[in-house]
């Protein structure tokens, strides 16, 4: 934290999912042992484990999520069979 490593409020989705399944597992608080991952290793203090909330603008956080990966696959899809007829 005093040299810049404090991330905040993270999501599960926003840490590999290596790190993500030890975080996710803690009992805060709770300094984890160091995690291997590819030619790094992180140090992580689990302080808080937020549960999950629904509401209106988390649903719609969802929704506008998904929407964008279906857009993304289309495109892809798309895009790829443009590039066989040419």
């Amino acid at each position: 934290k005093r040299s810049g490593g404090y991330r905040g409020l993270v999501k599960r989705r926003q840490i590999p999912a290596e790190i993500s399944a030890v975080v996710f597992s803690a009992k805060p608080p709770q300094l984890l042992s160091p995690i291997k991952v590819a030619k790094s290793s992180h140090l992580v203090l689990v302080t808080e484990i937020v549960p999950p909330q629904l509401n209106a603008v988390i649903r719609e956080q969802i929704l506008w999520d998904l929407f964008q990966d279906w857009l993304q696959e289309q495109i892809k899809k798309h895009r790829n069979q443009l590039d066989f007829k040419l």
